[in-house]
């Protein structure tokens, strides 16, 4: 056993990336990655084509060992190269990350509430190829339903069996038996396995190794005992079908967990990103996630951390902000865009920041606060849209410029945040037949460190193409706007942003804030009650366009208001039926923890969803207080909805 990988998998800070893939879910992770099944006719060519999404993942210059501890790869990964080398010694030369193996061979039909592993027939040819790979560890998933004590016994009894013959070939296993995040007694079925693998880790010789990946606990903490075990190496957490955003949240709250993410690592990544965009996501959605695997704090010690960060940046310079006073209304929409007086104050700025000295400029952003630099960003975005509206490339070369003030090595600034201004910026020139590589040289000799190298590539770039940066230009009846797109098709032949519009104007003033709507979305089928049905997969599967807003209380005055959320979908199905189908379905599951509404009229369905996203503070909806919406959803639906 590798003594360095070992230390660094037992002790290391950061978490590991889980990219295992199997034949049955890789089908969707590409979907997910906006590669439909039209791009493949055979396993042979997705497998070739998930593998390419695995690579451009490894090959990141976001993706290395100093936040990523371990990747668990699939085995075609494992036989297959990366950058001309094998895929485990790639990384572990390459990136300083521990490879691991998926051995299991998938699920077998339920039993006692619970899925067994089918039986890994050839394990031991298996596990000698690994050796032979460098492989440190492998990784057997099962999953548990719902808590029958039987039932888990059988899954924990399977685990450690193959967990020996894997110890006894010299690697170290990962056990990991996954309790369903919608089961409907899943603290109780949490509570059961956590006692049953106790049961066998104590039947260990003590220089046993193994590991668990388990499903985010509803208590935090459950696993504490286990962890201090010195037969368990490590405790990872999986995502379990949660948004990156919810997972992270719960992993924070539990000092035991550290994550092995799949889905919630590659969410927001998208075949059609450029590689400035597609690694400035992922160095997002890794910080991300290490912070939450290495940074335990109390939900009160991160809401004082966010106010300090708020109050502003120390001004080096003694000076005043030469910004002091110009912010932007925390309620400016993209879509339906407005100029604000701010918007020609900055313009003056800029202009004057760009014929100053250099040290001049270093002056200004010595003294610029961190609500100042934000305040620059938005400035820049806005400044596309108002050349996409004007065709007047002016106002995004000045938002280019306004690049060059921000200083990103300041440590409370993202340089993913001027990459993604510098897009929006690139698409806007390119649109408006303008010279989006001068306008980019111009600022990066104006800019200093990695900003500068950033806008420098940038003027090397081909001009940006809006949808790598996850947005869609759509045009209303006030000019052009910006929607967030999540790359999936989005083609319906109903405005379905007009009626998003409709259901926000109707639930203004309610007690819900919802924020601007998002294209490409999917109707998750985890809002549908009856989702594993066949008439309602056949339903979600004829959707031509779904639009979604997401919101949360109006008022966040309390730990229990924000934990509350709430999503609406309008989406537009093949036929009546079923948008009839999704509408009938919307709902939760026996001892699920949301609630929703939902209409149909013609082929489209809208469907509201509200739930609390921490375990012990309840929604505060119900299906029944959901009912006020009805009207909103009806309005929006053409006065059909039923």
């Amino acid at each position: 056993m590798n003594t360095t990988q070992l230390e660094k998998v037992g002790s290391g800070r950061g978490f590991f990336a889980a990219l295992d893939q199997s034949g049955g879910s890789t089908p969707k992770a590409l979907e997910e990655y906006g590669v439909g099944q039209d791009r493949y006719s055979s396993d042979a060519e997705m497998f070739d084509l998930v593998h390419a999404m695995r690579t451009r993942v490894l090959t990141s210059p976001a993706f290395d060992g100093t936040r990523v501890l371990a990747a668990i790869l699939f085995e075609q990964t494992m036989e297959r190269d990366v950058d001309g080398v094998p895929t485990a010694r790639y990384l572990w030369d390459e990136k300083n990350v521990v490879p691991f193996l998926k051995v299991d061979k998938g699920l077998a039909a339920e039993q006692n509430g619970v899925r067994l592993m089918k039986p890994i027939d050839t394990l031991d040819d298996l596990l000698e190829r690994a050796n032979r790979q460098q492989i440190f560890g492998t990784k057997m998933r099962s999953v548990i339903n719902d808590a029958d004590e039987a039932g888990i016994a059988a899954i924990v009894d399977q685990q450690f069996d193959y967990a020996s013959q894997i110890m006894a070939a010299g690697l170290v296993p990962i056990i990991e038996p996954e309790v369903s995040i919608s089961s409907p007694h899943k603290e109780q079925a949490e509570t059961l396995l956590r006692d049953a693998i106790a049961k066998r880790v104590a039947a260990l010789p003590g220089t046993a190794l193994i590991m668990l990946k388990i499903t985010i606990p509803s208590r935090p903490g459950l696993y504490g005992e286990l962890a201090a075990d010195p037969r368990v190496l490590r405790i990872v957490a999986l995502s379990g079908g949660y948004r990156r955003d919810e997972a992270c949240a719960l992993l924070a709250r539990d000092p035991t967990l550290i994550a092995s993410f799949s889905r919630a690592l590659l969410e927001g990544l998208s075949d059609r990103q450029n590689d400035m965009a597609f690694n400035a996501q992922l160095e997002s959605s890794i910080e991300q996630i290490y912070q939450a695997s290495v940074t335990k704090q109390s939900a009160g010690s991160l809401m004082r951390q966010a106010a300090m960060r708020a109050a502003g940046h120390p001004d080096a310079a003694g000076r005043p902000s030469p910004l002091a006073g110009m912010v932007y209304p925390t309620t400016l929409s993209l879509l339906h865009f407005a100029e604000v007086p701010a918007d020609e104050a900055i313009d003056e700025f800029v202009d004057q920041f760009a014929a100053c000295s250099r040290v001049e400029r270093w002056r200004q952003r010595s003294a610029l606060t961190t609500g100042d630099i934000h305040t620059v960003l938005i400035y820049a975005r806005r400044a596309a849209i108002r050349t996409l509206r004007s065709g007047d490339q002016s106002a995004a070369r000045r938002g280019v410029a306004a690049l060059a003030i921000v200083n990103s090595e300041r440590d409370d600034i993202a340089l993913r945040d001027v990459a993604w201004q510098a897009g929006f910026l690139s698409y806007a020139i390119g649109r408006a037949s303008g010279d989006a590589a001068g306008a980019f040289r111009a600022s990066a000799s104006m800019a200093v460190g990695d900003t500068a190298g950033l806008l420098s590539r940038q003027a090397r770039q081909p001009v940006a193409n809006l949808g790598e940066w996850g947005f869609r230009e759509v045009r209303t009846s006030g000019g052009i706007g910006l929607v967030q797109d999540r790359g999936q098709p989005y083609q319906p032949e109903s405005d379905l942003l007009s009626l998003a519009d409709v259901v926000a104007a109707g639930m203004d003033g309610d007690t819900w804030r919802l924020g601007e709507p998002e294209t490409g979305t999917q109707l998750d089928a985890g809002w549908l009650a009856a989702a594993r049905r066949r008439p309602v997969e056949l339903a979600l599967g004829s959707i031509t366009g779904c639009v979604a807003l997401r919101g949360g209380l109006a008022s966040q005055d309390s730990p229990s208001a924000r934990a509350q959320h709430m999503v609406v979908f309008l989406a537009e199905a093949g036929t009546g039926s079923a948008a009839q189908t999704i509408a009938r379905a919307a709902g939760p599951r026996t001892g699920s923890s949301f609630a929703a509404v939902a209409s149909a009229a013609g082929q489209l369905c809208a469907v509201v969803t509200a739930r609390s996203v921490v375990k012990d503070i309840p929604s505060v909806e119900t299906r029944a207080s959901l009912e006020r919406f009805r009207r909103v959803l009806a309005d929006a639906l053409g006065g059909q909805a039923s």
